[in-house]
């Protein structure tokens, strides 16, 4: 899908909830993992799906890097979410677009 094209061969894409989506993206750092996100959110805001009635998407990202005293992906996962939440209280929406 989308996600799948837009990050590299070692990147693993999971969805984890309805509309929520997680990137394990291995070797990259703090600027990486932002720059991947911000361009996923603009890809994401770009994508225009084949439906009809048109809709448009929109995206929040946060991210975390794994650290040493992660001990299990719940805590990692945990954090990512904590991560999300402090996006502005920005959520996935898919709204109709109205043709002008």
């Amino acid at each position: 899908g989308l996600l799948v094209e837009h990050t590299r061969s070692a990147d693993a894409c999971f969805r984890i909830s309805g509309a929520g989506f997680a990137i394990l993206a291995p070797a990259t750092p703090e600027n990486g993992a932002r720059t991947l996100a911000d361009r996923l959110v603009g890809v994401i805001s770009e994508a225009r799906p084949p439906v009809d009635p048109p809709v448009s998407l929109a995206a929040a990202a946060g991210f975390v890097l794994s650290a040493d005293h992660d001990h299990d992906s719940d805590a990692v996962l945990t954090r990512a979410e904590e991560a999300l939440d402090r996006t502005l209280n920005q959520t996935l929406t898919i709204q109709p677009r109205t043709e002008r």
